[in-house]
């Protein structure tokens, strides 16, 4: 895979990543039940953040950022290369 392709993968892992698990930790901990009379019973859901924050999210954003650690591990000494020809 062409190194262009995988930076921009690895970026939208990241970037997805971190939209799911933002979005399932601020989710409002309650559960609203409808009754048979139409009214509606809520229930508070007592669970604390870190059992929130567990979701898929988080593993896609930590596979994004490890794939970027070793993108530009690898890109460094082409780079390095590129600014020493440079001078």
């Amino acid at each position: 895979m062409p190194f262009l392709a995988q930076l921009l993968t690895a970026l939208t892992l990241l970037v997805a990543g971190l939209i799911k698990a933002v979005s399932h930790m601020t989710v409002i901990s309650t559960l609203s039940i409808p009754t048979c009379l139409g009214n509606s019973q809520t229930i508070a859901l007592n669970v604390s953040f870190w059992e929130r924050a567990h979701c898929w999210g988080c593993y896609a954003a930590l596979t994004g950022a490890v794939w970027l650690t070793i993108l530009s591990v690898l890109a460094l000494p082409r780079y390095r290369a590129r600014l020493i020809r440079a001078k």
